[in-house]
């Protein structure tokens, strides 16, 4: 107040604060102050915005919750625009990449490709779809657990889509080992039928 009257640059005008009322309970509350022209007096309007700053708090709680659920995913996950450009990743998507470098595509630094997978399914993801497929990585030989969908859309147009990568390898040699040892199996089930006839 004593800025004001003095004219002093750079005093708020605008600013929150927080009270407690008459019966105890904590008030969120946005004031507007000025001068009354050619006086000494200020005045000043207060608006009750508690219900805001309690929404605002609990969606930045929620935020927190989700992101700490994210960020701990075994999985990579990222974010990226209708350009294949990566707008966000996960901890362990990040390592892979090696870092993040703005608008990275998401074929180049996940796959080492130099043009879009063929088994991301972007007309079906633009369209609103999602799509799921088992994947092997060109880069490395894993197998991933892959589905990309859209996860926000302005006026029936996609503005973004989500993709989750499971690795899944593991799983996959052992089907292989075990699709092997079928076949060797079936092999000596042939010879075994020969020989007795």
């Amino acid at each position: 107040h004593f800025g004001r009257r003095k004219k002093i640059p750079g005093i708020p005008t605008e600013y929150e604060c927080r009270i407690i009322d008459r019966n105890g309970r904590l008030k969120y509350i946005y004031m507007k102050v000025g001068m009354i022209p050619d006086s000494l007096h200020s005045i000043a309007s207060f608006m009750d915005i508690t219900t805001r700053k309690l929404a605002e708090n609990q969606l930045k709680e929620s935020e927190s919750r989700l992101s700490a659920i994210i960020e701990a995913f075994d999985g990579l996950i990222y974010i990226s625009d209708p350009e294949y450009k990566i707008i966000f990743m996960n901890k362990n998507m990040r390592e892979r990449a090696g870092g993040y470098e703005a608008n990275a595509l998401c074929y180049k630094i996940l796959h080492g490709l130099n043009k879009p997978c063929d088994w991301c399914g972007q007309a079906k993801v633009l369209a609103g779809g999602t799509v799921r497929k088992e994947i092997k990585s060109p880069l490395d030989d894993r197998w991933f657990s892959f589905t990309r969908t859209p996860v926000r859309q302005i006026d029936g147009k996609v503005e973004r889509i989500q993709a989750i990568l499971i690795d899944i390898t593991e799983r996959k040699l052992a089907e292989e080992a075990l699709a092997k040892k079928a076949d060797v199996l079936s092999d000596e089930n042939r010879r075994l039928r020969s020989s007795i006839k």
